[in-house]
């Protein structure tokens, strides 16, 4: 059986969210993560990862700038395309 990993974030009020980590892989030295929310397995979420330092948590934000997007995303879209 699969592996499974999930993370915990929490949302603008507050409230914790777990994701499931659909896939994780770097671009440019910089690492991206995939996540779905739990219950909602129709709508990923790009996030790119912050390593906050050695033996934290990383913590996670949403890449909203247009053009890393379309890059990231087009990475996401050959890796998916290989599975």
């Amino acid at each position: 059986m699969e592996e499974r990993n999930f993370v915990e974030l929490i949302d603008e009020e507050g409230t914790p969210i777990k994701f499931e980590i659909v896939v994780d892989f770097e671009v440019e030295g910089q690492e991206y993560a995939v996540l779905v929310q739990e219950g909602d397995e129709e709508e990923a979420i790009l996030f790119r990862v912050i390593e906050e330092g050695l033996g934290e948590e990383p913590s996670f934000e949403v890449v909203v700038d247009d053009e890393e997007f379309e890059a990231v995303a087009k990475v996401y879209e050959e890796i998916m395309n290989q599975e």
